[in-house]
């Protein structure tokens, strides 16, 4: 019978090896190095058989930007078991016990990359980013004109400070994207060590823009492009190129909040839009509570939640929006008349409409909501529009 507990610094090499088993790397001196930094802020929870680690499960806390406000977040990662122990229940322990943890941590909000979509929706979690892929031929890149400012290659040593910036200048109105940390900042140097920075510096010596690249083979990869004015987008743009004779293909990955195909002189390139990570909300009190709401509007709605794996969240919830704060209560036996207004889902579609991945009449086609029109169209009138962006992987 398995013992679930908090793995402890003296179990991570039991930690590294079942990774490795389960994900099929190989254990290298680097592999190494970025698994323990990342333990190092993590919780992870294992289920144990005597003193053999057998299934794990990693939370690691951040923060993350979504309309203005800032939620804390528990990045669920390194979810693994060893074949022989598998099927006998102890992931789902974990995954309910990482859900506990994170309660009582205050974390509102959890992000994960998942292996099946359909195995992490048994504990509420639903598609919430995508990611687009644009490829192109050299003959298709964009061409942009432009002398002003400088452009500069540096080490990522030199470039953090100017990074960190410009990137919280591009996310702290955005919908889910981290809002990164110094750790985290320096654990991506760490793991993508390989990669190289390009910043654009205005004709005042002010950065507006920052390229994060790499080259493989005859492959030249954007893994993240920010840029605040449109002079920095076209250096930016004119720099990529500039690499045209060394690579073949150049591939960007960005939110599908920013498709540039349209700027191009033939937007028929090839473009993917590619599911990315799932989300659900923990606590679903603290987090309406938090939530900033579209400014002008008020109005109260009754929210029914469907929950398995958090029983917390479970039952009708009274949302009260005024313009100077919000109010969240569990009604234990509501009236007649709120319950002829209640919206019910389960806690995925409530993530998937508060995170703005689908509006809501979308989901009332579809039948993930139920509720009459009015109150449907009222909860909408709340809500601010926007697009979920995640750049970072875990």
């Amino acid at each position: 019978m398995s013992d679930y507990q908090v793995v402890t610094a003296k179990d991570r090499d039991q930690m590294m090896e079942l990774a490795a088993y389960a994900f099929n790397q190989e254990v290298t001196e680097k592999r190494r190095a970025v698994f323990e930094r990342l333990c190092e802020e993590s919780i992870s929870l294992g289920a144990f058989q005597g003193d053999v680690l057998t299934s794990q499960v990693m939370v690691t806390p951040f923060n993350v930007h979504l309309h203005g406000s800032v939620y804390q977040m528990g990045g669920i990662g390194y979810v693994a078991s060893y074949p022989e122990y598998r099927g006998g229940g102890d992931v789902a322990k974990l995954m309910k016990l990482s859900l506990e943890k994170m309660k009582e941590a205050g974390m509102s909000l959890s992000y994960l990359a998942p292996f099946s979509y359909g195995f992490y929706r048994k504990y509420g979690f639903e598609q919430v980013f995508d990611r687009l892929k644009l490829t192109f031929e050299v003959s298709e890149l964009p061409f942009t004109k432009g002398t002003e400012g400088t452009l500069k290659r540096l080490q990522w040593g030199d470039a953090l400070e100017t990074l960190k910036a410009l990137y919280e200048e591009k996310n702290k109105t955005a919908v889910g994207p981290l809002k990164r940390s110094d750790w985290w900042w320096d654990y991506l140097m760490l793991k993508h060590s390989q990669r190289k920075i390009g910043i654009y510096y205005n004709e005042e010596g002010t950065a507006t823009g920052y390229v994060i690249y790499e080259g493989t083979g005859m492959t030249f990869t954007i893994h993240e492009l920010i840029y605040l004015t449109k002079t920095a987008y076209d250096r930016l743009w004119q720099f990529i190129s500039s690499h045209s004779a060394s690579f073949n293909e150049f591939v960007y990955f960005t939110g599908t909040d920013n498709n540039e195909a349209y700027l191009l002189s033939n937007p028929r390139i090839k473009q993917e839009i590619v599911p990315f990570m799932m989300a659900r909300i923990v606590e679903i009190e603290s987090f309406l509570k938090n939530y900033d709401f579209k400014k002008g509007q008020t109005g109260t709605c009754y929210l029914k939640v469907k929950d398995e794996s958090a029983s917390w969240n479970e039952g009708v919830w009274k949302l009260q929006v005024s313009e100077n704060k919000t109010k969240v209560s569990l009604l234990e036996n509501p009236s007649k008349t709120e319950l002829e207004c209640v919206l019910s889902a389960d806690i995925q579609t409530w993530t998937q409409i508060f995170m703005n991945y689908q509006p809501i009449h979308h989901l009332a086609f579809y039948e993930r909501i139920s509720g009459n029109t009015t109150e449907l169209e009222q909860l909408a009138d709340l809500l601010k529009t926007g697009t979920p962006v995640l750049a970072d992987y875990f």
